[in-house]
């Protein structure tokens, strides 16, 4: 384990040699509920980037005592060898990656932010270049150390709780409610002591609670316990007509978001 720094809100311990970050949270913030926002899957640069949803949750975050993560696709980051047309794109990825800089910088937001990872967007360009275009704009904002290639182990602690996350960018073309959900326990698989799974990608606002039974022997008893598990797929900042969602008959991504609560007393859960 390294020690890397420390930010207004937290400070944060990143291993060197494996996908992990410790996260402290300090006093500063000023909260019993802490709640974790996603920035993930906002195709900025794309037709049908949701630019007024997009800014409005720059503006919570930034007036609000929360933390925000982003879980890959930030950028719509079409290239020649991409399967889709890069006239789809609004903006280049160059101009992309200035305006997600430039808005970050005027939100002051970018102490709060406590991890990025790249979506299959990003990987356009680094399968064909090398260059990661979230790593870059994140050392232009001092924060690279807090940015991943893959899937990401996070802690957090706050008040009483350690509470653990695993979140990855996702991989499903999953339509139904119940595919998407699928999809984004897949990790649950091996992965048993997390609170949450954060999934992006699939363009969908979702949630599901998956309750673990355990009977363990305290003072020569039997004491019955359970543990919740958090199935959490973050939403788009993608709108749907004139999009390629609406020609290929997609349902219209969902916008309102499911968000992990944390609290002091080290209980947690979400918002819906």
């Amino acid at each position: 384990m390294i020690y890397r720094g420390e930010t207004k809100f937290f400070s944060y311990y990143v291993d060197d040699c494996f996908p992990y970050i410790y996260i402290k949270v300090k006093p500063a913030l000023g909260v019993s509920e802490l709640k974790i926002i996603s920035l993930s899957d906002a195709h900025i640069g794309a037709r049908g980037f949701y630019e007024k949803k997009f800014l409005e949750y720059l503006k919570f975050i930034q007036s609000q005592p929360v933390l925000w993560y982003c879980a890959g696709d930030l950028f719509e980051m079409t290239i020649a060898g991409s399967r889709v047309s890069v006239f789809e794109q609004d903006l280049f990825p160059q101009e992309q990656l200035e305006y997600f800089y430039n808005k970050i910088k005027e939100a002051k937001i970018e102490d709060k932010m406590i991890f990025s990872q790249v979506g299959n967007h990003e990987l356009r360009l680094i399968n064909e270049s090398s260059i990661d275009p979230m790593y870059w704009v994140q050392k232009s904002l001092g924060v690279a150390d807090r940015h991943f290639r893959s899937p990401v182990y996070l802690t957090v602690e706050f008040g009483k709780g350690k509470f653990n996350f695993y979140s990855w960018h996702g991989s499903s073309s999953a339509q139904t409610v119940g595919g998407k959900i699928n999809a984004a326990s897949k990790p649950s698989g091996w992965i048993t002591n997390a609170h949450y799974f954060l999934m992006g990608h699939v363009h969908s606002s979702e949630v599901a609670p998956v309750v673990h039974q355990k009977l363990q022997l305290q003072n020569g008893r039997l004491v019955y316990k359970e543990f919740t598990q958090y199935i959490i797929i973050s939403p788009a900042f993608y709108k749907y007509y004139k999009t390629y969602g609406a020609t290929a008959g997609y349902r219209p991504p969902s916008t309102g978001a499911v968000v992990p609560y944390l609290y002091k007393n080290g209980t947690y859960g979400t918002s819906s």
